[in-house]
């Protein structure tokens, strides 16, 4: 779990025991460094510096009404919206980096529904900023007026709403929960212990029914654009169920999602020796006790120049999608 950065004494101070401390990369008042960050950013900046919160309604920068604010959220029953004040800029917190970046993320307390072993933290969003070097404030989704609970679909501009809906929501149990959500300022991809620029936490309630009547409502996945895809689908779940790496797993459906067939040439002479198609396979782990937990993979196969027996060619990333989105 990422923590923030503390200055703890004098800089560069040794201890008996554990010989000297590494100097703190944080630029603190006074440094070389430093850039003086400014005042908090929006009306309500002052009172929730530091802090991730969500609430109920749209809540603009420049409006101090913070009525709609809440630490419970009732899955299903309303809007909820989320937005980060930072109490410090960005470039204090990671001044060696030249474009820092906060990353947003969030872990369920205690026992991760979806897997049942230790929760961890899952990234919910990336965002950069014009200008690092003050005190920033975001949406959680980028638009003010768009809840993470909106339904997303292809011209969704930021991947928290996807993020929320297809890996937190399924990792809900029934009942009571509390996710715990940081935001850090990264350089580079990212490391552990990347300073903390805001900070927040959120009961998720979910009565019983909930957690499927929300996920219905996600979108579904895009029809095949194959004509072939029916007689496809067989074959390639059969070769799927049928490789060691994929035993753990119940394969619940594929669909093909490239129209047509691509063309695999030698690296060096360009001769034509395969012919290569794309298509999603949904899995879910026999071990989850969740039932919604499950995840979409990029898988590839290919058959010869002739047009002989499908064969698997390999994977090129997932994702998690609701189980109940599985191609039937």
């Amino acid at each position: 779990m990422r923590h923030r950065v503390l200055v703890v004494g004098l800089v560069g101070a040794c201890s008996v025991l554990g010989g000297c401390a590494p100097e703190s990369k944080v630029a603190t008042v006074g440094s070389k460094s430093y850039v003086d960050p400014g005042p908090p950013v929006g009306a309500l900046g002052p009172k929730y510096a530091g802090q991730l919160v969500f609430h109920r309604k749209p809540m603009p920068l420049e409006s101090n009404d913070d009525s709609s604010v809440t630490t419970t959220y009732t899955l299903g029953e309303g809007p909820l919206f989320g937005r980060f004040y930072s109490k410090e800029s960005p470039h204090n917190l990671q001044p060696e980096c030249r474009t820092p970046e906060v990353d947003v993320s969030f872990q369920l307390s205690g026992q991760d529904a979806a897997t049942g072993s230790a929760a961890r933290m899952e990234p919910l969003g990336l965002f950069r900023f014009q200008d690092p070097k003050h005190q920033v404030a975001s949406s959680l989704t980028g638009d003010t007026n768009v809840a993470i609970t909106q339904p997303f679909d292809s011209s969704t501009k930021t991947e928290v709403q996807k993020t929320f809906q297809q890996v937190l929501v399924p990792r809900l149990k029934e009942g009571t929960n509390t996710v715990v959500f940081l935001a850090t300022v990264r350089c580079s991809g990212g490391a552990a212990g990347d300073p903390v620029i805001a900070r927040g936490a959120l009961t998720v309630v979910v009565p019983p029914g909930a957690k499927a009547a929300f996920l219905a409502n996600s979108p579904d996945l895009s029809e095949s654009p194959n004509p072939d895809n029916a007689k496809l689908v067989p074959a390639m779940l059969a070769i799927m169920q049928a490789l060691p790496d994929w035993q753990n797993d119940d394969i619940l459906g594929a669909r093909v999602t490239a129209k047509n067939w691509e063309p695999v040439r030698h690296p060096t002479n360009g001769r034509l020796i395969a012919r290569e198609i794309a298509a999603i396979v949904v899995t879910h782990p026999k071990k989850s006790p969740d039932a919604e937990a499950c995840k979409k993979f990029n898988v590839f196969f290919s058959r010869d120049v002739a047009g002989g027996s499908l064969q698997f060619s390999g994977v090129r990333g997932n994702e998690p999608i609701p189980c109940s989105k599985a191609p039937k």
